[in-house]
């Protein structure tokens, strides 16, 4: 398996949620550690299929990824946490525009 470029996406794609899962194992709090471990797993499984459905895929994971993301920033927030609801809020935009911009692209493209 070579590292193209929607496979490198992925990864990085995955690194926040893996972090943000290991804050919430320190916090104390199950449901947040289990919620960033689907999200993480979700974009590391995509590496399966990315290639062959890149378009669909950068759609239906940006979709879940903005969603996840604006919850995580709800969790920080409501865990007292200055500037991580914040941070994760511009997660969730950009995630958010991802999924945008791959509606958008052409068919031929994806």
């Amino acid at each position: 398996m070579t590292l193209t470029k929607n496979r490198r996406l992925l990864l990085l794609s995955a690194f926040p949620f893996i972090l943000a899962a290991t804050d919430s194992a320190f916090s104390g709090q199950p449901i947040a550690i289990a919620a960033n471990a689907v999200m993480a797993g979700a974009n590391l499984a995509a590496l399966l299929w990315i290639e062959k459905k890149p378009g669909k895929t950068q759609l239906i994971l940006g979709i879940l990824n903005a969603a996840m993301a604006f919850l995580t920033a709800w969790m920080f927030d409501a865990a007292g946490k200055q500037y991580l609801p914040v941070a994760w809020v511009l997660v969730g935009i950009l995630f958010a525009v991802m999924a945008v911009l791959a509606l958008k692209k052409p068919e031929s493209a994806k």
